[in-house]
């Protein structure tokens, strides 16, 4: 059914008695309201087994399906999607209908400014009811509801009803309080779209009915199981992160194989939870909650505290190498923990060019280096996630002396230290070049500031290298 066009409303069908659609397609039409199928009155009731409802638009309501005035609309299976409604409900619009019940099927990459898949407003006594089927992906054009896939309002009366068992659902606005009781969803729910004693949850790999792409679950307490232990209290649940240098060590008890534990830490009652456990130094405020793992109820939601300290790494932490004078050499650096890093090694100002590539220490021997002489460098490592900060301590013996060799009755000394270069032994005149030729001081100061690099120094006639940390 395809390519037809009405002035006012359904584009490919008008209803106004019962339709039932098992198949086919229902595409390309255009309808000032309903582009795709229209019903209206108490008699207009429209069932979607199957089937496809694609590519129609209006000029206002209802891109694809648009259920007006006391009329019923249920989609159990089948696609509505790529359709464009410039006013609401790019795919379904229900607007003072008596039911929409969706309990299966697709509702996806439609266009409309208000709920660009579905867009619903019902008065006194109807009924919204979302079991299942996948409401995501959509195009929204303006309004204060951008990009949400369900907007839902004008329930105006006490008894009017909005139920949400389940279901996929991306981004979602409800003026009503009180309405969901499962599904998934792409973000998490405000807690006043939660029915009493519902929780929204991020949902993963093992958890039931779980589909990647809508991370986040609704979970239903469970008032009614026999030994279960429905609240942990402190000391019950369990952390197992190595190490712990202070806190408590928990232990976990009274859990069935049909449960599992979601932990959710923060650093303060007003900061938002990260879902796990927490693995860094600090005290947090913990919330345990146990979860069905079959049918997405859960048995409260336990708080308690933890202070964690950071251990002291027992792994080797020190290294020993040779160094020549006027000769380039590397060591291998000793393991560091998961998640730590190196710092910038420094130490003694006679070993020049220190750095670090592929767990290597990297270094050069000045030309003051002797033979049996003792050299020792710092390495930094970084703290990473469950250990204190440390040093690798570098100790360089002096090797056979070759190479660029001083000057035997020189007594000119020239050391790079932290942000500072060093002369002495002489007063004569020093000129400073960095490793492209540039001068870059010129004087008779015995200390010069420069920043971090490799300097040729010439003081007199006497040339030397040094690295300014």
């Amino acid at each position: 059914m395809a390519g037809n066009t009405s002035a006012a409303r359904g584009g490919g069908i008008y209803a106004a008695g019962y339709l039932t659609l098992n198949g086919g397609r229902i595409w390309s039409n255009k309808a000032y309201q309903g582009g795709g199928i229209f019903t209206s009155s108490q008699d207009g009731v429209v069932v979607m087994n199957g089937g496809e409802v694609a590519d129609n638009t209006t000029d206002r309501d209802g891109g694809g399906v648009m259920a007006y005035l006391l009329s019923q609309f249920t989609l159990n299976d089948g696609l509505i999607a790529g359709n464009t409604g410039w006013g609401s409900g790019g795919g379904i619009r229900i607007s003072q209908a008596k039911a929409c019940t969706i309990n299966g099927g697709i509702v996806a990459d439609n266009i409309g400014a208000f709920g660009c898949d579905l867009s619903v407003s019902c008065y006194g006594g109807n009924a919204i009811t979302i079991t299942g089927g996948i409401i995501a992906g959509n195009t929204a054009s303006s309004d204060t509801w951008l990009g949400k896939n369900i907007y839902i309002n004008g329930l105006r009366d006490a008894d009017a009803e909005c139920s949400v068992t389940g279901g996929y659902m991306g981004l979602i606005g409800i003026e009503r309080d009180s309405v969901i009781e499962g599904g998934f969803f792409t973000e998490p729910l405000p807690s006043n779209y939660l029915a009493e004693g519902c929780i929204s949850i991020p949902a993963g790999d093992g958890v039931a009915g779980y589909r990647e792409g809508f991370p986040h679950a609704v979970y239903k307490r469970d008032t009614t199981a026999t030994g279960i232990v429905p609240d942990f209290v402190p000391g019950s649940p369990v952390y197992d992160r190595a190490p712990i240098e202070e806190g408590i060590d928990f232990t976990a008890g009274g859990v069935p194989d049909s449960l599992h534990v979601l932990y959710a830490h923060r650093t303060d009652t007003a900061a938002p939870l990260a879902y796990g456990l927490p693995t860094d130094a600090g005290t947090y405020h913990i919330t345990a909650t146990l979860l069905h793992n079959d049918n997405r109820r859960h048995y409260g939601q336990t708080p308690f505290d933890i202070t964690i300290a950071k251990a002291e790494w027992d792994g080797e932490r020190n290294a020993e190498g040779t160094v020549a004078a006027g000769h380039s050499d590397s060591l291998a650096l000793p393991a560091i923990p998961e998640g730590a890093y190196y710092g910038t090694p420094s130490g003694d100002p006679r070993i020049l060019d220190l750095r670090i590539a592929d767990g290597y220490l990297h270094y050069t021997g000045g030309s003051g280096i002797e033979p049996g002489g003792s050299y020792t460098l710092v390495v930094p490592v970084g703290e990473g996630v469950n250990y204190h900060i440390y040093a690798i301590i570098v100790q360089l013996t002096g090797d056979t002396a070759n190479g660029i060799q001083a000057v035997a009755e020189s007594s000119l000394y020239v050391a790079g230290a932290s942000g500072q270069l060093h002369i002495s032994g002489s007063d004569a005149q020093a000129a400073v070049y960095d490793l492209n030729g540039r001068l870059v001081y010129q004087g008779f100061d015995r200390i010069i500031g420069l920043p971090g690099g490799v300097y040729i120094v010439r003081v007199g006639h006497e040339v030397r290298k040094a690295v300014v940390m």
